[in-house]
């Protein structure tokens, strides 16, 4: 996990994956593969070990219970956020072109006040 993401996690997070994968007996629910065992990436043709991580499935971080936990490799993760990331990355690209025209005055003659602070709360 990133360091400027583990605010959304609860303080005890750790914990929580940690017990979760015991639970789990240390294998991914979607494919079955063990934590430690090797792989050989399909892009890159390398070798590397699996690590297995605790998903959330409906993507709130603060929301631990069992049914919306999943032990995922790092393959199975990346399956399972990837509409979810793609979704916030065209968020966050019409967020910051929005951003940009406002700030070169591009939309003023559009909005009035009240509709342009609208449109920097949608992003």
């Amino acid at each position: 996990m990133y360091p400027h993401q583990r605010k959304r996690y609860a303080d005890n997070w750790e914990d929580i994956s940690l017990a979760y994968r015991e639970r789990t007996f240390w294998r991914c629910e979607q494919c079955d593969v063990a934590q430690g065992m090797w792989r050989i990436s399909k892009s890159l043709h390398e070798h590397y070990r699996v690590n297995l991580q605790v998903a959330h499935l409906n993507h709130d971080t603060t929301d631990n219970r069992d049914e919306n936990l999943m032990s995922l490799c790092q393959d199975c993760h990346l399956k399972h956020d990837g509409p979810e990331n793609s979704r916030k990355a065209i968020q966050t690209k019409y967020r910051k072109k929005l951003e940009a025209e406002l700030a070169a005055g591009q939309l003023e003659l559009f909005f009035d006040n009240e509709d342009t602070q609208a449109s920097k709360q949608v992003g």
